[in-house]
């Protein structure tokens, strides 16, 4: 159903990190943008009897496919910014060890887990999805 994947690991500069960040979460971007192409805005026009058909099956495959492949890329973005925030974590408990004058590591009991933030974020990128769907519906019926 979904193609192979294989995990890679790399090195980056730390100073190149963000720029990376960023073009991960525009790719992941563009897997959500692809949705309108493959027909999610066609297939709530479509009558009761249409939608109960091969090509209503086929595009909800391929959207599917999009949705997990911007899941994938987000949670690799996620992975990266953990690892980050644990690296600096790290940095900021040797530099207080050795200098009583660095900032405190805040607390991080009250942060959630990154599977909830990532079920938040996709839902968020859902509901703005939902969003912009209804806004073309709208706009067909206008």
């Amino acid at each position: 159903m979904f193609s192979d994947r294989v995990n890679i690991q790399y090195s980056v500069d730390v100073e190149e990190l963000p720029a990376e960040v960023l073009r991960l979460i525009e790719k992941a971007s563009t897997h959500t943008g692809i949705l309108h192409t493959v027909g999610m805005s066609d297939l709530t026009s479509l009558s009761q009897e249409q939608i109960m058909s091969v090509a209503t099956l086929d595009r909800l495959d391929r959207i599917r496919r999009q949705l997990a492949a911007a899941d994938y890329v987000l949670n690799d973005v996620m992975n990266i910014v953990s690892g980050y925030l644990e690296f600096k974590g790290r940095q900021l408990s040797e530099g207080a060890a050795t200098n009583e004058q660095a900032p405190p590591m805040p607390e991080l009991e009250g942060m959630p887990e990154p599977q909830e933030l990532h079920a938040n974020l996709l839902f968020k990128d859902l509901d703005g999805l939902q969003d912009k769907v209804n806004r073309l519906n709208d706009q067909k019926s206008d």
